[in-house]
């Protein structure tokens, strides 16, 4: 009775499972052993005996020692355990009778091998030991654990609290919660065992700190230096299962098996679970291969279990198969992650890792210096030359402030330059004045010296990035004032499209930015942050909050910029001196402290105010300017002092010339400046004669005069432009407010830009602001700011944010504005003319209702819609999205009705149809009988024309938009719409040459042969299958091969008996040139050509070839010098290859390596697959030739030279398994040879040293593959390997004397390193580590035979002392741990005494790392007892310390403080702390 197709199903899914995925994670069980141990599964197996057998039985056995710790529950169940140990077999020598279970010390079966596990007991084997090889997939391109927990610490948190939202998923609306049982939840303990160091709050959370905190995500960023084996076992196991792809495929492959035929109740599987169950363990497999690099082979046997036919017999074994699995015990191995007990195992590979570390840091300042100033002119060279001119302006404003002798280096700096040395990103906070810009140069200058390229880019050059940045150059960008000088605001169509262009430099770049903001609230930028992910993500530095300047800091900038200001500084020194530096240092001026000190020390006025001045500075600026106004009236000078800054304000605030906007013609004989051109005499008589009423004649030398007269005060000459410009926006500020009057208002606001009436002027019915002094416009002047906002607005639609903020709360202006908005587009022509961003922003359709604070009106809707239809029929047409939700949100039913009937009277016309976009089409088209719903957005046309429109979109040559094409067709086409599509499609496939031509994504989507049977309502056509094999032959055939696997399986799955047939005759033809096989790719043979001999079932697809250009082929592809396919080849021989074929390969093999040097020039790969030596025995079938064996032994001595490791293992393996004795003995004479003169000893590779070498006095076993040499070689060459600068094998050296070395040859070794110790130089250069391992101070006793010796006490401690004091001091705990061992009494004391020595000054104690404080400084009234390690300081030193530990940004040792201060801190001590850390807050 024939198999039904479901039970065929079954059994097909049952074989891939049970064959082809236990094979997959056998292999990956297998490389992971082979890796780690480097030992078979047997030896393993046998290696864990007593860990396995806990697994299975956890009460105490025979092995057990005192403090072995036992799985809490066993996994492995009984018929587990007879699989792997032999229960009746002889038992371990530890065994004792008493013992009373029968597994219990029993030895590992004999005829053990991997291949006798299933699926489950794989599983336990792989998570239960392999759990770092699983991180290893996860913490790839050298992401650490600490990044890997930050990076999914929002997905980490809901496994902490399930299904529940968060703040972070407020900042991140399209966040999905991750899916998460009960039993993955985590507790509160392992959370804080990932997430402990303290981070800025996020803005729904910054005035809110509970004591809880560290149980909200944006509280908190992982543990720094964090490691995954830091973690409880469980808890590794859920990260793993959620964030690790080879974990996941791993767990869908056992959950598929489960699922598919261990629970359940039928054989049967219908078509469409096969389908999807198929997949999804298709896919599982093949990742799982990949990382055995099995992925291939694994493809090619998955192909060919489906296509190939199930016999009943196959079934019948395949049920019997299952039958016996079911029967077994399928216990869920859960909780194999608890095993407890480790083997510590000191493996070479690690070893080496860790000695892999920075050990010594080289002072290569000057070489640096000339390299990045040779590389940066080099890199200047690749940009335009507009660019140069910005980055030589920033240039100068560095070297400008490097020699500006009152600036002050401040905490917030040194903060902000650790935050870039580890992001791309920050943001600066401050008020206008707080020396936002002075902080952003400074930090520009360090990090220019570090090889940056620096750019300042102002607002306005901000939005210009693009075409400024390079992103292969290191780049420092200064985004200055992004938001604003005054009143900060985000535009979106501005600042979203420039912090989408700067954000991929952020997130993976290499370049830095700085954005600073002038705000006077926090709650501004809260505002701000909110609107892009990129500001939400940056760091924070708030010179107004926690890096406000210090005391300190503050009396510095005082007397820098008393000393500065030199015309009447002994009266300053003298006050300064006195108690009014106290009272100035404790005020917070809201101009901010540095611009309040140069006002201070600018103007004798101000100064002989003293702290008062400070308490409202920007009044008295005010006042000044207003002073000086007054006294124009009695005194000419002061009158044109005056009009110099008006000239320079209005300047300033019309973002150009006053002088130009006002139309004042400059006369012949009042020239410009020739210096300075900013500064025009007959602007100046123009401002005299309209403010005091007097005609005035003025030559430039008097204007020049007036100008030097208010330099250093109010003005000052800029660097980069050669003008003058005001010291401080605070003075344009004061300038500006002077001039504001009734007579002279209207020219203000006719001339000056939007940005700066934004930023400065409030209509008269605006609140007041109590932090910020606007200018009121009255109510009789709002229609003139009105009219400036609407010119405004018609050539600058984005300044509209910039409106926004002069109008709001004004109801009266905003009326009035609005009112002009309605006027002008209340004509047609205006409207279809106007720009769609003021249509999407602006204007509205008639019947929607407008808030009254919004700057927007309505227009005609007949016009309106005309302009939506002009808009969508561009041949771009970017704003389709756009217009489809502006209808969708603005428009009523009606306004979507008039919409639909105009677009429908658009596309009467097949021009258009043919013309318009095919997005267009997607979005507002549908086909006739589609039902359109009421308020739908779109229009039904003619199915005639919109199929010829879908058929030319996707026989274009790129033809983009198929997968778009065959969804529309499926969403909106009724069975008649898609059959008329089909037969239009099908005409145009009705000529050879557009069968040919056309793309093959085209074909695999809509193209079938003509036996394939498409059902109703399906879309595609049949075409000649002549032409279609021709087109299949034309793909497969192409050089780069992409699409090779597509077209299987396309012919797999559409391709009857014939047609597989006729394709394959037909690439037979194709395949019957020498010349052309020889161009012909390896995948292509792979997949589509077989051996002479091969048997080819029907319907299979491929060709048989000649048997000799095959093997041609197969021999080109693994002589190659990467020889990538290697495997691939070996493995299609065993699969396809007879007896016959293997010989025929096997003999062309031998004539490529008939020759020495065709050996001697191949790779190692190649020979340990295909070479053997000349004794060894090659089985018929079996792919390898023999070779001579001098020829061979050579090769391989050759690798003496380069060789690591991992190679070296592999070439003794393959000795020790296919050379014979003599050939082992001729190795070993030849490798003798090798090693019989110093200097190739002295100048040999470790790793042949290693494992080829011995001294003379080492025992060598029979054919072990090794050889003697001259001891005092043998010692030189372990000396220098020690004695490198960073030595990699320490531990290795030390391990190698003990295995080989005698007791006589440690003494000679010990003498010879001596010999090397004999200077203090030698002692401070040599590593850290060669210090721990081999040096002892002199009182320690060295027993007989052990290997290390003793040096000069002092210069030791010398060499402690500078470990623990460098700046990163990461062997602080390494030293503290030696000196504790292996010092005595005396040496602790004289350890300590140089100590103190090194901590007489604050300074060395406020810098120091902390971890030196923690472990070896202490308070005074500490008592410090005999021998103890460590020193007394001053507490007043040591307090302050303490302080500037817990005040920095991260602040990541504050409980470490803290508990240092509860264990050696006395009571005074405490309140000394206290004290001081009140002054702090």
């Amino acid at each position: 009775m024939p198999l039904s197709t479901m039970r065929k199903n079954f059994y097909r899914i049952a074989t891939l499972i049970i064959d082809h995925g236990a094979d997959a994670m056998r292999c990956l069980l297998d490389h992971f052993i082979q890796n780690k141990y480097k030992v078979s599964f047997q030896d393993f197996v046998s290696n864990h005996q007593h860990e396995i057998y806990h697994q299975f039985d956890n009460a105490i056995c025979c092995q057990c020692s005192r403090n072995y710790q036992r799985p809490y529950k066993p996994v492995i169940s009984i018929w587990q355990m007879e699989k792997l140990f032999d229960k009746k077999g002889q038992k371990l020598p530890c065994h004792k009778q008493s013992s009373k279970c029968e597994y219990c010390c029993s030895k590992v079966k004999s005829t053990l091998q991997i291949q006798h596990l299933d699926i489950t007991f794989l599983k336990f084997f792989l998570i239960t030991y392999f759990k770092d090889e699983f991180w290893q997939s996860c913490l790839i391109n050298g992401i650490s654990c600490h990044d890997f927990l930050d990076k999914n610490k929002h997905d980490i948190f809901h496994l902490l609290n399930l299904n529940t939202s968060c703040c972070l998923c407020i900042n991140h609306p399209g966040y999905t919660i991750l899916v998460a049982s009960e039993k993955e939840r985590l507790n509160r303990s392992n959370w804080e065992a990932m997430f402990h160091t303290a981070e800025l709050p996020c803005n729904q959370h910054k005035t809110f700190y509970p004591n809880t905190y560290t149980m909200n995500p944006c509280y908190v960023s992982a543990i720094k230096g964090i490691q995954h084996s830091n973690l409880n076992i469980s808890v590794q196991m859920t990260l793993l299962s959620k964030f690790c792809d080879l974990m996941k495929y791993f767990d869908l492959l056992v959950n598929a098996r489960n699922k598919v035929f261990a629970h359940t109740t039928k054989g049967e599987l219908s078509d469409e679970d096969f389908r999807q169950v198929w997949n999804e363990i298709e896919n599982s497999i093949v990742y799982i291969s990949k990382t055995t690099g099995t992925d291939i082979i694994q493809t090619r046997r998955i192909l060919e279990l489906r296509r190939e036919p199930l016999e009943e017999s196959t079934c019948l074994e395949i049920q019997c198969l299952i039958l016996r699995q079911m029967q077994e015990d399928e216990q869920i191995i859960r909780e194999c992650h608890q095993i407890q007990g480790t083997v510590k195992l000191m493996k070479e590979d690690i070893a080496v890792k860790l000695q892999q570390i920075e050990l010594q840091i080289v002072d290569f300042k000057s070489f640096l210096r000339y390299n990045i100033q040779r590389e940066l002119s080099e890199q200047l060279g690749e940009y335009s030359a507009i660019t140069r001119n910005l980055i030589d302006n920033s240039g100068r404003e560095i070297k400008f402030h490097n020699n500006d002798k009152t600036y002050v280096k401040t905490s917030a700096v040194i903060a902000a330059i650790e935050v870039l040395d580890r992001e791309n990103m920050l943001i600066l906070i401050g008020r206008a004045g707080s020396g936002k810009s002075s902080a952003a140069l400074e930090i520009a200058s360090i990090f220019q010296n570090k090889g940056y390229i620096v750019m300042n880019l102002e607002q306005h050059l901000a939005k210009d990035f693009k075409t400024y940045f390079l992103s292969t150059n290191k780049q420092f960008i200064i985004l200055e004032d992004l938001f604003g000088k005054s009143h900060i605001s985000y535009n979106e169509d501005i600042h979203s499209h420039l912090l989408d262009a700067v954000r991929p430099h952020v997130t993976s770049g290499q370049s830095k930015f700085i954005i600073t903001l002038r705000s006077n609230k926090l709650e501004d930028f809260d505002k701000i942050v909110t609107n892009h992910q990129l500001l939400s993500e940056a760091s924070i530095i708030n010179i107004n909050g926690n890096f406000s300047l210090s005391t300190l800091e503050k009396k510095a900038m005082l007397i820098n910029h008393s000393n500065h200001h030199g015309h009447f500084r002994s009266r300053k020194a003298k006050m300064l001196e006195d108690v009014e530096i106290q009272n100035i240092i404790k005020t917070n001026p809201y101009l901010g402290f540095p611009e309040a000190c140069r006002l201070f020390c600018s103007f004798e006025t101000f100064f002989a105010m003293g702290h008062k001045f400070f308490t409202s500075p920007t009044k008295e600026l005010q006042s000044e300017i207003r002073r000086l106004k007054r006294s124009g009236y009695d005194k000419t000078d002061a009158a044109l002092q005056y009009c110099v800054l008006v000239s320079l304000m209005l300047d300033r605030a019309c973002e150009g010339s006053f002088g130009r906007s006002k139309g004042i013609i400059t006369r012949e004989h009042y020239e410009s400046f020739t210096d300075h051109k900013n500064v025009n005499t007959s602007v100046i008589v123009y401002l005299y004669q309209s403010l005091f009423n007097k005609e005035i004649t003025v030559t430039t030398y008097d204007v020049l005069e007036m100008c030097e007269e208010v330099s250093d005060k109010y003005i000052k000459i800029d660097i980069t432009s050669n003008i003058y410009v005001f010291q401080h926006h605070t003075v344009f500020h004061a300038v500006l407010s002077s001039y504001w009057d009734i007579p002279t208002m209207e020219d203000v606001i006719q001339v000056s830009s939007v940005n700066k009436l934004a930023e400065y002027v409030r209509p008269y019915d605006v609140p007041d602001d109590d932090e910020r002094q606007y200018l009121i416009v009255p109510q009789s002047k709002c229609s003139y700011l009105a009219q400036k906002l609407f010119n405004a607005f018609l050539t600058n639609y984005f300044g509209a944010l910039k409106f926004k903020t002069i109008v709001e709360n004004s109801q009266f202006t905003l009326i009035l504005l609005n009112q002009i908005i309605t006027d002008w587009y209340a004509i047609k022509l205006n409207v279809l003319n106007c720009d769609w961003s003021i249509i999407n922003t602006f204007i509205r359709p008639s019947q929607f209702i407008i808030q009254n604070d919004k700057i927007v009106t309505h227009t005609h809707e007949i016009w309106l819609i005309q302009r939506l239809i002009n808009e969508i029929l561009k041949p771009k047409a970017d704003n389709l999205w756009a217009i489809y939700r502006y209808i969708e949100g603005y428009g009523c039913d009606e306004f979507v009705k008039d919409f639909n009937e105009k677009l429908s009277e658009t596309f009467q016309s097949e021009e258009i149809v043919v013309s318009c976009s095919w997005h267009l089409i997607n979005l507002f088209i549908y086909p006739t009988r589609f039902k359109m719903k009421n308020a739908v957005i779109g229009t039904p046309m003619n199915d005639t024309s919109l199929i010829e429109r879908l058929i030319n979109e996707i026989v274009k040559p790129k033809a983009d938009n198929l997968w778009a094409v065959q969804r529309s067709v499926v969403n909106y086409g009724c069975e008649q719409f898609v059959k008329d599509f089909n037969e239009k499609l099908s005409e145009s496939f009705q000529s050879e040459k557009n069968v040919l031509m056309c793309s093959w994504h085209l074909i695999n989507l809509f193209i079938y042969p003509t036996a394939f049977k498409i059902k109703n309502g399906v879309i595609g056509v049949k075409t000649n299958d002549t032409w279609l094999i021709q087109r299949l032959i034309n793909e497969i055939l192409k050089p780069t091969g992409d699409n090779l696997w597509s077209v299987h399986r396309y012919i797999e799955d559409y391709g009857c008996d014939e047609l597989v047939k006729d394709f394959n005759e037909k690439f037979e033809e194709s395949f019957q040139s020498d010349e052309t096989k020889d161009s012909y790719s390896w995948h292509l043979i792979n997949v589509f050509i077989y051996p002479a001999a091969f048997k080819m079932t029907k319907a299979v697809i491929g060709i048989r070839t000649n048997d000799s250009s095959l093997i041609q082929i197969l021999i080109n592809e693994i002589v190659k010098s990467k020889g990538d396919n290697l495997l691939s080849v070996q493995l299609y021989i065993e699969d396809y290859g007879c007896d016959e074929f293997v010989k025929g390969f096997n003999d062309k093999l031998a004539e490529w390596f008939h020759t020495r040097d065709a050996l001697l020039s191949s790779s190692l790969n190649l020979i340990s697959v295909c070479v053997r030596p000349s004794s060894f025995k090659i089985q018929n079938g079996k792919i390898g030739i023999t070779t001579n064996n001098s020829w061979l032994i050579q090769r391989f001595l050759t690798e003496s030279v380069t060789s690591h490791a991992d190679k070296l293992i592999a070439l003794r393996s393959y000795i020790t398994k296919y050379g014979c004795e003599e050939f082992v003995m001729d190795f070993n004479t030849e490798l003798a040879k090798s090693f019989q003169t110093e200097e190739t000893v002295v100048n040999g590779v470790w790793d042949w040293i290693h494992h080829f070498v011995r001294p003379t006095t080492s025992k060598i076993r029979k054919n072990e593959l090794v050889t003697h040499t001259k001891n005092s070689w043998l010692i030189q060459r372990l000396i220098n390997e020690i004695s490198k600068p960073k030595p990699a094998n320490l531990w290795a050296v030390h391990r190698y004397i003990e295995d080989y070395g005698c007791t006589e040859f440690i003494e000679d070794f010990n003498r010879q390193l001596s010999e090397v110790f004999q200077s203090e130089k030698t002692v401070e250069n040599c590593s850290w580590h060669l210090i721990n391992l081999f040096i002892y101070p002199i009182a320690f006793k060295i027993r007989h035979g052990a290997i290390g010796i003793y040096i000069n006490d002092s210069w030791l401690i010398q060499r402690f002392i500078n470990e623990i004091i460098k700046p990163k001091a990461d062997k602080i705990w390494a030293v503290r741990n030696y000196i504790a061992k292996k010092g005595c009494e005396k040496f602790v004391k004289d350890f300590n005494d140089k100590l103190s020595e090194l901590f007489q000054s604050e300074g060395t104690v406020l810098n120091c790392s902390w971890y030196l404080i923690n472990l070896f400084i202490y308070p005074v009234a500490f008592e410090i007892k005999n021998a103890d390690i460590g020193i007394h300081t001053n507490d007043r030193w040591l307090i302050q310390r303490l302080i500037k530990e817990i005040v920095k940004p991260k602040a990541d040792n504050l409980l470490s403080v803290q508990r240092y201060i509860k264990d050696y801190g006395c009571e005074k001590f405490v309140k000394d702390f206290n004290d001081k850390l009140a002054e702090r807050f």
